[in-house]
């Protein structure tokens, strides 16, 4: 299988958004973001809400369908061992279990513990990642995150994949179990 971690997709587009309003280092700068609105530029950018879709399915992001959906869903299913960004450490460490890797010493959970900007003990609180960047959070529910969220392929794969998610925690937990049989 290979090892994905999915964002939620309002919160890819977000950052999407907000990064390359800066990042003059990419290809795809848009330094001209930065004078529109999230809520505007939502409206002219919407092949940006089926990324994930258009790349599971390498197919034309506005010509994508509810069978490329389900095509989407049938790949995460059948080829993709999931991670949620949103349940970063967790997903890590499925990662390692699947992998046969033990993750139990200080060093690999300082590793994991630094990658994720989490507290470890003695910590009082966690850093920003260093790949993060702060920027405004839409609200779930509010009009923003309704326009954010219309006509999206990838909201509908992303509720699937946190089933995926769910489903595939309760094979690692039994993994996780016979592993600690084993010793």
């Amino acid at each position: 299988k290979v090892f994905a971690m999915f964002r939620h997709p309002v919160e890819r587009l977000e950052s999407l958004f907000y990064y390359l309003q800066k990042a003059n280092w990419e290809s795809t700068f848009h330094p001209e973001w930065a004078k529109t609105s999230l809520r505007d530029w939502a409206k002219t950018h919407k092949g940006e809400k089926n990324w994930m879709v258009h790349k599971l399915v390498n197919k034309d992001v506005h010509s994508l369908t509810m069978d490329d959906l389900e095509l989407a869903k049938q790949i995460v299913k059948e080829k993709i061992l999931v991670g949620l960004e949103s349940k970063f450490v967790e997903s890590i460490h499925r990662f390692n279990v699947y992998s046969g890797i033990d993750d139990s010493s200080k060093e690999r959970q300082s590793c994991i513990a630094s990658l994720a900007r989490v507290p470890t003990k003695g910590d009082k609180q966690a850093t920003r990642a260093s790949n993060s960047d702060p920027h405004p959070k839409t609200k779930p529910g509010s009009a923003l995150w309704k326009l954010l969220t219309e006509d999206s392929l990838d909201v509908l794969l992303y509720e699937y994949i946190e089933e995926i998610y769910e489903h595939q925690g309760e094979i690692i937990g039994l993994k996780i179990k016979d592993s600690a049989d084993d010793k």
